[in-house]
C-alpha cells in the first residue's frame, strides 16, 4: 500500500489584486470613451468596479477550484508453484483523487505470471494483465477560465 497527497502549486501564477487590476484597467484606457459606448456607462462600470475594491473584495480565484488531495495504490501478489513451473496472480487498486474539485482517476487491474524454468540454462515466462482506468474531469470548468477571472468580482452575492 502506497498513499500519495497533492497539493496544487499556485506559486508561479502572479496575478494582480483587486485594487492593481482596478488601476491596470483605468490606465490602459477601458473606462474611456471609444466611440462604441457612452462615457457614462463607462463611469458606471468602472465604480461599480470601483465600489467593490473599496467594499474589500479582493477575491483569489486561482485557489477557488482546486483542493488537496489524498490517494492511494494497493497491490497484492500471490505466488506458488515448484521449482520448475511457479504462478502467481495479482490485483491492484488505485485511486488517485485530482488537485481540481471534482477531478478523480481510479485505476483497477488484475495479472497472472506463469513461469517454466525447463533447467538452469532456459527460462519461459509468460505474464498477462489487465487494466481498467477510469476518471472524471472537474465539473467546475477548466483552470484557465479561473486565470482570467477578475479579482474584484466577489465569490458569492448577496443572495
Amino acid at each position: 500500500m502506497n498513499v500519495n497527497l497533492s497539493a496544487p502549486d499556485l506559486s508561479s501564477y502572479n496575478v494582480l489584486n483587486a485594487a492593481d487590476k482596478l488601476e491596470y484597467e483605468r490606465l490602459a484606457g477601458l473606462y474611456e470613451y471609444n466611440g462604441a459606448t457612452n462615457q457614462d456607462a463607462l463611469d458606471e462600470l468602472y465604480y461599480q468596479k470601483k465600489y467593490n475594491v473599496v467594499s474589500g473584495v479582493n477575491t483569489y480565484w486561482l485557489s477557488q477550484p482546486v483542493r488537496n488531495s489524498v490517494g492511494s495504490y494497493h497491490s497484492l501478489y500471490i505466488e506458488g508453484g515448484s521449482p520448475t513451473i511457479r504462478y502467481g496472480v495479482n490485483l491492484l487498486y488505485q485511486n488517485n483523487p485530482g488537485v481540481m474539485n471534482g477531478s478523480k482517476r481510479d485505476r483497477f487491474g488484475i495479472g497472472s505470471d506463469l513461469s517454466y524454468n525447463l533447467n538452469d540454462k532456459f527460462l519461459f515466462k509468460n505474464t498477462l494483465s489487465v487494466s481498467k482506468v477510469s476518471g472524471s474531469e472537474s465539473p467546475y470548468g477548466s483552470f484557465a477560465s479561473y486565470v482570467r477571472m477578475n479579482p474584484y468580482y466577489p465569490k458569492t452575492d448577496e443572495n
